[in-house]
């Protein structure tokens, strides 16, 4: 052993990991007991092929779909929730999505076979995002509502029903660019300029078959007032379609309904604090090559980026958003939610993070812990930063430690890197704090991996295997573990499985 090395085993637990800023990952009570029957959940695992292991909790879509409802049911709404597949490959939470009498999103027409085979009629699904004609061409063939995103795909749209459906009625959605929202929106790629608007009502005009449905704004936006302003706004484009002669029923306001991922302000507010004085005072950041995220430190010692970064850290729920949505002053003096009430509008809803949150965890087998030449522990796991979705989740709270040894107590930090033969696999750019010291045959768990994170980009770089998956039930005794396609949540009832 190198005289660095053997120096950096003497130095005492304290000094290696004192100061090193905690993330901690907020957990709900499903996850929590999932995780106090480890050895259930380890044993289950086990058997699976090598690679890591998404777990996924359809029972937690169960109660983040019943908690969206409560929360619009506060105002006399009953949304219309097309749950978003986009986050999330997992065969489990759409049959879930299904069991629960939600709608889907889908974004391709490979997402849109899987609707199909999970269960939704076209009756319930909302095709949206970039679509080719093979894509249109399903769409059509099942009756599915479609949301136009350029004037060219209603023509291109247009065109295809002649051909497939000339006799019958086919709904659209007119969906409107974000940057021409009242509060000057993002500039996005997606939807209709107001400047085509008026071209768009003339080409449905010309073709009554096509049936403008509603309209139809996703900017992305989280905050509250923001919202209520696309709201209003969108209410506004429903009182010029009247005048039009048309007879439009839904408004859809997309996603963007957040969660709180962190336990603690506190810990993310000390992150921020810490990195922001690190790099301005060059200190020890706790990131990997001094990683800064969106801060930097400029002239004159002056850090920028820092508000930047507690962004990322949403510590309210969307109920607050939900709050200042449904109370905003419309068209003659009524609240958006009398609105909507009074005209029979509905509301629609593409929930992402909102309906996959806490879905799923991801177990990553530990392969050895070792130290770098800095004399800082790195843990190699059995698995690489395409597996977590890697240009998402930079600040993903620290993983829980699944080991069976008994007193694994103590403190613990260290960076953790991958199994890819390529420098830039790290795969959290910063050092992760621990219960235990992790040793090879462990596992990691990251928590609430469902969305945007578990399969998003998960790829086969250097042919090492993609996720497994393995669906977690919480029932009268105790927890069962299943595959995807063995797993009916009509078989599901009250703590059994019947």
């Amino acid at each position: 052993m190198s005289a660095q090395l053997a120096q950096a085993e003497n130095k005492t637990t304290e000094n290696l990991h004192a100061g090193v800023p905690t993330l901690t990952a907020k957990q709900s009570p499903l996850v929590q007991s999932l995780l106090a029957n480890k050895e259930k959940l380890l044993q289950a695992v086990q058997v699976l092929p090598e690679g890591h292991i998404h777990v996924v909790l359809p029972q937690q879509m169960k109660q983040n779909i019943a908690e969206m409802r409560q929360i619009f049911g506060e105002y006399g709404i009953e949304p219309r929730i097309f749950v978003s597949h986009k986050p999330s490959k997992s065969n489990a939470l759409i049959k879930q999505a299904r069991a629960e009498n939600t709608g889907l999103d889908v974004s391709s027409k490979n997402e849109l076979i899987s609707a199909l085979k999970n269960g939704f009629s076209g009756q319930n699904i909302c095709c949206t995002g970039s679509k080719n004609d093979d894509y249109i061409t399903l769409s059509i063939q099942h009756g599915c509502l479609h949301s136009v995103d350029s004037i060219e795909e209603l023509e291109r749209y247009i065109k295809a029903c002649e051909k497939i459906a000339p006799q019958e009625k086919r709904n659209v959605l007119l969906r409107i660019n974000s940057a021409d929202a009242p509060y000057g929106g993002k500039i996005s790629r997606f939807g209709i300029p107001m400047c085509d608007l008026e071209a768009c009502y003339n080409l449905l005009k010309e073709n009554p078959n096509v049936n403008l449905d509603g309209f139809h704004m996703h900017s992305g936006e989280s905050d509250g007032d923001l919202r209520a302003e696309e709201l209003d706004f969108l209410l506004t484009l429903f009182k010029d379609a009247y005048e039009q002669g048309f007879s439009p029923k839904t408004i859809d306001v997309g996603g963007s309904l957040l969660k709180n991922i962190y336990e603690k302000i506190e810990e993310c507010e000390a992150f921020v604090d810490h990195l922001s004085d690190a790099l301005k005072n060059n200190k020890e950041t706790y990131t990997w090559r001094r990683y800064g995220y969106s801060i930097a430190a400029g002239n004159q010692n002056r850090v920028s980026g820092r508000e930047g970064l507690m962004g990322f850290f949403k510590l309210d729920d969307y109920g607050p958003c939900v709050k200042k949505m449904m109370n905003v002053q419309t068209l003659y003096s009524r609240t958006s939610h009398q609105t909507l009430l009074e005209c029979v509008f509905t509301l629609a809803l593409e929930p992402g993070v909102s309906a996959y949150d806490q879905c799923g965890i991801i177990l990553f087998k530990i392969v050895d812990t070792r130290f770098n030449n800095k004399g800082e522990h790195m843990t190699v796991l059995d698995g690489n930063v395409f597996n977590l979705s890697f240009n998402i989740t930079e600040q993903m709270a620290d993983p829980v430690l699944l080991t069976e040894d008994e007193d694994a107590s103590e403190t613990f930090s260290t960076y953790l890197v991958g199994n890819l033969c390529t420098d830039f696999d790290i795969m959290v750019k910063r050092k992760v704090v621990l219960k235990g010291k992790p040793k090879a045959g462990d596992y990691l768990c990251f928590i609430n991996t469902a969305g945007y994170t578990a399969d998003f980009h998960d790829a086969p770089v250097h042919q090492h295997p993609m996720g497994q998956k393995i669906v977690a039930i919480s029932a009268q005794d105790g927890w069962r573990f299943m595959s995807e396609d063995r797993f009916n949540p009509y078989l599901i009832e009250e703590g059994s499985i019947l």
